[in-house]
């Protein structure tokens, strides 16, 4: 939880980068959740701020990965995407880094 988000700010500026924390979550349903989440990552890939990496637990970062592939992203051309967790077969065919 916070922790992490902690632990992940002070190691970029640490490394002389400024984070970047994106969250969309929400208290919808999970269906309008769901596209919710579709639309707000179109948005941000779209964006001028868009990243060039992304991180995040395996079931979040699994759902990113279709997303920003639906809106046309290459992963890892566009932008490496890393899954934190023990599900490396939700990843099927997207070039997404696991590490358990």
């Amino acid at each position: 939880g916070e922790d992490r988000v902690a632990g992940y700010r002070a190691a970029m500026r640490a490394a002389g980068v400024e984070p970047q924390v994106v969250s969309f979550a929400g208290t919808r349903p999970r269906a309008e959740e769901s596209r919710h989440f579709a639309r707000r990552t179109a948005e941000w890939l779209a964006g001028p701020g868009r990243p060039t990496a992304v991180v995040g637990t395996d079931l979040d970062i699994i759902d990113f990965a279709y997303c920003a592939v639906r809106a046309g992203v290459r992963i890892p051309e566009d932008v490496s995407v890393l899954a934190i967790g023990p599900r490396e077969c939700l990843v099927g065919d997207l070039d997404v880094t696991v590490w358990r």
